[in-house]
């Protein structure tokens, strides 16, 4: 297996051994012993500003992503969109994705 790069992915970094298992597609990009970031773009503005507790994948490359308050929906492509919101004052906790993708299972932290 190719090793990748740590956190920055910059060239000169030490490599990161890729374990089995992590080679599967990311956001639909095929990877094989390397991991590859794709920009998401979203109404809500970049991804990561957004507190991300939670993350779950169905099998069409797609992902369900839970913020503090969101739940929002990442095509292959990359494309994020809203899916669900939290009344104010209200927190998700955990985010699970049935195997076929049908549905999306989320808890906030008062477990409702």
């Amino acid at each position: 297996k190719r090793a990748r790069t740590g956190e920055g992915g910059e060239e000169d970094e030490e490599p990161v051994p890729v374990a089995d298992g992590f080679e599967a597609p990311i956001f639909g990009a095929r990877v094989v012993g390397q991991v590859t970031t794709l920009t998401l773009e979203g109404e809500e503005g970049p991804l990561a500003s957004l507190g991300m507790v939670g993350v779950a994948s169905d099998n069409a490359g797609a992902w369900f992503v839970a913020t503090e308050d969101s739940l929002l929906h990442v095509s292959a492509a990359g494309r994020v969109r809203r899916v669900a919101a939290l009344p104010e004052g209200e927190v998700f906790n955990r985010n699970a994705a049935s195997p076929d993708g049908s549905a999306v299972f989320v808890a906030d932290y008062s477990s409702h």
